[in-house]
């Protein structure tokens, strides 16, 4: 009789120890499924933009020579040089470092002449070389403002006989990008508390996030073109106006 007991405890408790396995089971299973598929369980996205404003402190312009007509491309590219030289040799002088002096494209490029064809022979001459066209183009960033438009024309007053492509940014945006991130989030939460209490469900954790953040370039409208060396070239007045660094967070959070 005691040992009928005795099996009858053991099977008892294996049903009681089989049934908490299988409830760990499914627990284990469900846990692991909306870890690698957050998409499994019930969910909802909500998005939140910020914005802040920022006072650009550089600013950014292009400019080129551009030599053309000879045949002797090494006597081209010399000009080219001198000239290219002259101007940056002046940049330096009011201020600008080294460091902040790219060189965006050197090209050598290949003019042709073109034939008229005879219709009667219907015969077409093949093009010639009739010189070649060499075009070198910098970008400089710019630090002090006062000396920005004296720059674009002391460019031009140089030889430069193309200077576009100016731009008002800010250096480092890391510390109005990350408070423009918390902004975003902050709007995202509030917004994901309020449809959940409209909708009368509870808000889970969050399982993913999503972020997309741009900077708003000011790009006034600018572009010289000429023979460049000009000696009366007028300064421009040239204001950065602010600039805008928006973050747009989404939040993906599990429906409870």
């Amino acid at each position: 009789m005691i040992d009928q007991n005795i099996k009858t405890i053991l099977m008892v408790a294996g049903a009681f120890a089989l049934v908490a396995f299988s409830y760990a089971a499914v627990q284990f299973s469900s846990t692991y499924s909306r870890t690698i598929n957050p998409t499994s369980v019930r969910n909802f996205s909500v998005t939140g933009e910020g914005t802040v404003l920022a006072i650009p402190d550089i600013a950014r312009f292009s400019f080129s020579v551009i030599t053309e007509g000879k045949n002797n491309v090494q006597e081209l590219q010399q000009e080219n040089t001198l000239t290219m030289n002259g101007i940056l040799d002046a940049v330096k002088l009011v201020g600008i470092e080294e460091n902040d002096i790219r060189t965006v494209s050197y090209t050598v490029m290949p003019q042709y002449e073109y034939y008229p064809c005879s219709y009667e022979r219907e015969l077409c001459p093949p093009p010639s070389i009739s010189g070649y066209s060499i075009s070198q183009s910098i970008e400089v960033t710019v630090r002090d403002f006062a000396n920005a438009g004296e720059l674009l024309s002391l460019a031009v007053q140089k030889g430069a006989n193309s200077v576009s492509q100016l731009s008002f940014s800010v250096d480092d945006p890391t510390d109005l990008e990350d408070k423009a991130r918390e902004i975003a989030i902050l709007k995202a939460k509030e917004r994901a508390m309020s449809v959940a209490f409209a909708s009368g469900f509870r808000l889970g954790k969050i399982l993913e996030v999503r972020e997309d953040s741009f900077n708003d370039r000011i790009y006034p409208t600018f572009m010289k073109e000429g023979m460049g060396g000009a000696e009366d070239t007028a300064t421009p007045l040239l204001e950065p106006g602010t600039q805008e660094v928006i973050s747009r967070v989404t939040l993906i959070y599990e429906i409870r």
